[in-house]
């Protein structure tokens, strides 16, 4: 009976696409889809009432609806996932600029500089790539975009965002007190 329960169980997590899967003793855990979510989840929740940020929050929701169809949505996708993460950025540092660049050195959350410095290089790529955030500098790409590169992008807007944020938000994420 108890082997048929947690099969049926972990059925219905994954059927509707819950936080958590069912370990073989058949204790609930975090997965990895639904750490994610609990991230997104978090940080919407912690933008409310803060208008510019959300409004960057929905203007991403819908440049990511449209990846799928529309022609050169990639640009757009990243140059909104970028300006979210500069409005964080902006939001929480604290030497009071106002571009991703120099702000990100006033948000003290970093335990190594190298993650800094992410943050950074993103910015710098989507200032520099032609025609995200600027004209850019066309000698600089490599390639043409693809849907990868959006979806990379985003992820990684989301997931800094987050963490510059309220970086005091793990165990709250990690046990789902969203």
């Amino acid at each position: 009976i108890a082997q048929n329960f947690k099969e049926e169980l972990k059925e219905f997590v994954e059927e509707h696409n819950l936080r958590y899967a069912i370990s073989d003793d058949c204790q609930f855990r975090l997965s990895v889809q639904g750490l994610l979510l609990s991230q997104y989840a978090k940080l919407c929740a912690e933008l409310l009432g803060t208008s510019h940020i959300e409004q960057s929050l929905r203007q991403l929701e819908t440049s990511t609806a449209r990846l799928k169809d529309a022609p050169d949505e990639e640009r757009n996708c990243i140059g909104i996932a970028t300006n979210l993460l500069e409005g964080i950025v902006c939001n929480r540092t604290t030497n009071n600029e106002n571009t991703l660049g120099k702000a990100v050195d006033g948000c003290n959350v970093f335990p190594h500089e190298a993650l800094r410095k992410c943050v950074k290089e993103l910015y710098r790529f989507s200032s520099d790539y032609p025609n995200i955030r600027h004209a850019g500098t066309p000698a600089s790409k490599i390639r043409e975009l693809k849907k990868d590169d959006a979806l990379l992008i985003l992820t990684l807007a989301l997931a800094f965002g987050i963490y510059i944020y309220d970086n005091d938000s793990g165990k709250a994420i990690i046990e789902g007190e969203l």
